[in-house]
């Protein structure tokens, strides 16, 4: 499985690639947060890259040592990671 190509970019309340359309956010709520969410719809994609680049980072330089205290945000990255990624 694979998402839309990025960038995606946010417009009102949908957000949008240079292809088509990506997804519209919830009605009923407040505009305000409409477009918040749309924003962090439409960052999905270059968030999803940074994750990566983290791990691949901890994975490929195992000389490195990483604080204790980040070992958690590397598993919550990788928690991320396998939820966008999974197969429905």
């Amino acid at each position: 499985m694979s998402h839309t190509k990025g960038p995606w970019r946010a417009e009102k309340f949908c957000v949008w690639s240079d292809e088509k359309y990506v997804a519209a956010t919830q009605t009923g709520i407040n505009s305000d947060e409409q477009q918040a969410n749309a924003k962090l719809i439409a960052a999905a994609p270059e968030l999803l890259e940074a994750l990566k680049a983290l791990i691949s980072e901890h994975q490929d330089n195992p000389e490195h040592w990483f604080p204790a205290r980040l070992i958690p945000i590397i598993n919550k990255a990788e928690a991320a990671i396998a939820k966008a990624e999974e197969t429905p």
